[in-house]
């Protein structure tokens, strides 16, 4: 059964301040990752610290992904939301004026903090306003939205001189306008309840292919995310060269989502995510073989972002075939914490395999990464073969049965 359209229309015009608040921050953080890579190796960084202080961010992003839901309880979803836009917009500032690799850590950690709770803030509200029959298209329009304007942010480098401090501050200003939509909007924030949690060892003994997948995608895109400038750079991509292919890997992902979810839906999604991360796997090494900035190498590199990019929705809709509806918030939670470690070691692999392996390096991390997850994906699939042979809707719920 389908929702009317005007209700589905209703509820995203309920969220239109959420959504252009999202697309502000997007757009600010898509900006300031590509410029801090960017910009730590113009000063002159060693390529494992700009490893280390990309990291940062997946340090804070962990910290905020547990910290934010028992902030919400207490003060409410605007505050948070406003709070947190502002203190991520000082903390770009502020590594203007301190040009020194500890500084900008400490400034990626909060940034990473700020940006988890902010899309916790985002995702319970829609949640909270949507229905089973709208939620699906609801949250759609959601990750069109965060992924679209953060491959903007990437385009946005080619708007000043990353030497100089202009984009800094116009990274801070874009997060800073974020919190006048939320500020404007008619409507309020949905009042929540707050089921409980899911251990992260009930999670595995649950759906182990889920949780390591969101873990190995964590770490693979956080690479990408955090290395790829640097990676670019060091391969001799001018800054228009690396703005595009920053943004293409995202780009890819928003083209390639529908598709490959449409996929996992008809088939098994362990198989599913095998032949991804296999396809995936392939593309990097590629990579490898293709001149960089070319049109064979910027076609490569859209697919394969299409593919990375598109495992973390596989992840999370493999684990919700399992559990019962009233643990799909703990799952969610314990899902963006495994992403997050996988994220925090991301920059620090692809940074110390350019460093030992010149700028091939950063492929090779990817295409070790997707071929280990295709693997176990394998692995899983032939351990529960009856299972899997099954379309994933009829699945039996275990062990967490509705009560």
């Amino acid at each position: 059964m389908t929702a009317p359209r005007s209700t589905t229309s209703s509820q995203l015009a309920s969220a239109w301040g959420l959504l252009a608040a999202m697309a502000l921050l997007m757009l600010g953080n898509g900006l300031q990752g590509s410029l801090t890579g960017y910009r730590a190796r113009l000063e002159g960084f060693p390529t494992l610290v700009v490893g280390v202080v990309m990291g940062g961010y997946y340090v804070g992003f962990l910290i905020g992904s547990m910290v934010t839901p028992r902030i919400l309880k207490g003060v409410g979803h605007v505050r948070v939301y406003a709070g947190l836009a502002s203190l991520a917009s000082t903390a770009i500032l502020i590594q203007v004026v301190f040009l020194d690799p500890s500084a900008w850590f400490a400034m990626r950690v909060v940034s990473g903090f700020c940006l988890a709770g902010l899309y916790v803030v985002a995702e319970s509200w829609l949640n909270g306003i949507s229905t089973n029959v709208t939620r699906g298209r609801l949250l759609a329009s959601y990750m069109v939205v965060v992924m679209g304007f953060l491959a903007g942010g990437q385009l946005l480098l080619n708007v000043s001189d990353p030497a100089s401090f202009e984009l800094f501050v116009l990274a801070s200003v874009l997060l800073s306008l974020a919190v006048v939509p939320i500020a404007l909007a008619r409507t309020g924030a949905p009042q929540l309840e707050y089921p409980r949690g899911l251990t992260l060892k009930d999670l595995f003994a649950t759906a182990p292919l889920g949780m390591i997948t969101a873990m190995m995608i964590g770490l693979a895109n956080a690479g990408i995310s955090g290395m790829g400038a640097v990676y670019a750079a060091e391969a001799g991509m001018t800054v228009p060269q690396i703005s595009v292919f920053m943004g293409l890997t995202v780009a890819g992902g928003i083209a390639l989502q529908w598709p490959v979810g449409y996929l996992s839906d008809a088939f098994s999604r362990r198989r599913v995510i095998a032949l991804v991360a296999f396809v995936a796997a392939a593309l990097a090494i590629v990579a490898m073989f293709l001149g960089p900035g070319r049109i064979l190498f910027l076609a490569n590199t859209f697919v394969f972002g299409g593919l990375s990019y598109s495992m973390y929705s596989l992840a999370v809709s493999h684990v919700n075939d399992l559990i019962g509806a009233h643990l799909l918030v703990g799952a969610s939670a314990a899902l963006i914490f495994v992403n997050g470690v996988g994220s925090i070691l991301g920059p620090l692999a692809a940074a110390s395999a350019i460093s030992a392996l010149g700028p091939e390096g950063f492929w090779v991390t990817q295409s070790v990464v997707h071929a280990g997850l295709g693997v176990y994906a394998v692995y899983r699939a032939l351990k529960q073969r009856q299972l899997d042979i099954l379309r994933p809707h009829t699945w039996d719920r275990v062990p967490f049965r509705e009560p």
